[in-house]
Parts: structure tokens; sequence; C-alpha cells
């Protein structure tokens, strides 16, 4: 991991370009270009997909050192698999679902080789944005909070339900399966 470069800090590296690229990119275009093995394609959907993929990977590790590790290596995974990749309609879900399959195999791993450590619940990784004044940071860092609580009181199948749903914005149907 620390000899490789970070695909999430990768995709913010050219942050204007990309942003200009991916919002002119609709995303049956983006994923044509990302099959063909179009490097700036590539950057834009790292950074369309970075936050949702490391959000998914956060709410299953709960820690943001495993989270970052995890959605990195789903990414590589999917970079691997680019020339497979589910179209139109089909392809959040089928991203979602790869990402979940991921996290899931991540966490058997981790429950063989260690406990997880304790996180400060502020830790985490910081996708730049729009640059939020003081006081639209300081609501949204409180809502995250509630929300993590919230979150920690459900079932593992109810939070994972629920993240799918309406976190990630996958139909009922997806859910299910």
């Amino acid at each position: 991991t620390s000899g490789q470069q970070s695909w999430l800090s990768a995709g913010l590296r050219r942050d204007k370009s990309v942003r200009g690229a991916v919002d002119k990119l609709d995303l049956s275009t983006l994923l044509a270009r990302c099959r063909v093995g179009d490097e700036l394609a590539w950057e834009a959907f790292v950074y369309r997909f970075q936050g949702r993929i490391y959000a998914l990977a956060y709410s299953y590790t709960g820690e943001g050192e495993d989270a970052r590790d995890l959605a990195q290596d789903i990414f590589i995974r999917l970079y691997e698999s680019r020339t497979k990749w589910a179209d139109g309609d089909e392809f959040l879900p089928w991203l979602i679902h790869v990402a979940r399959n991921r996290s899931v195999d991540f966490l058997r791993r981790r429950k063989v080789r260690r406990p997880a450590a304790s996180v400060r619940e502020d830790e985490g990784f910081q996708v730049p944005d729009d640059r939020p004044t003081p006081e639209d940071a300081a609501v949204a860092t409180s809502q995250r909070s509630v929300l993590r609580a919230a979150l920690a009181d459900l079932s593992a199948l109810s939070r994972e339900i629920l993240v799918l749903r309406d976190v990630h914005g996958l139909s009922v149907q997806h859910v299910a399966e």
C-alpha cells in the first residue's frame, strides 16, 4: 500500500481538470472510456465514485485507515475487471454489490488476522469539496455523529439494508438481492 500511489489521492491531484471531465461525461461514456484504458477517464471515475466507495467501506470497517485501504483495494479490483463492468442502470447496483462483497471479505480476513483497534470517531478521510463555511462544517459533523450513533444501535443486517437503500440509493429489489 505504501509503495503504491493511493487511488483515492491520485484522483484528487488534477481536481479541476478531473471535475471538468466528470461534469461533462455521462456515465455510459465514462465507463466506455475506462474499459479501453483511458487514464483520464479512470481518474474521473475514481473522482466520481471515491466518496461513495469510501463511505461504504467505512460503514463496514468503522475505521478510517481500514476504510481507505479497503476503498483502494476495491478500486484496484474494479480497474482489473474494467472490461467486465455492468452497463447503464445496472452499473451502480453492480458497483455497490462488488464493493459490499470486498468489504465482507475484508472483515472476514480481519477477524482472522487481528482484533479491531479503537479509532477516534472524528477520524476519517475527507474528500475536498467546495469549502463549506465553518458553520456548515459544524452542522455536518454533528449530523454525522448522530447518524453514526443511530447506525451503531442497529443490527448489522438492518444497518446494511439502511445504508444500501437510503445512502447508496439502491432499489428495494437490488437490496434484497
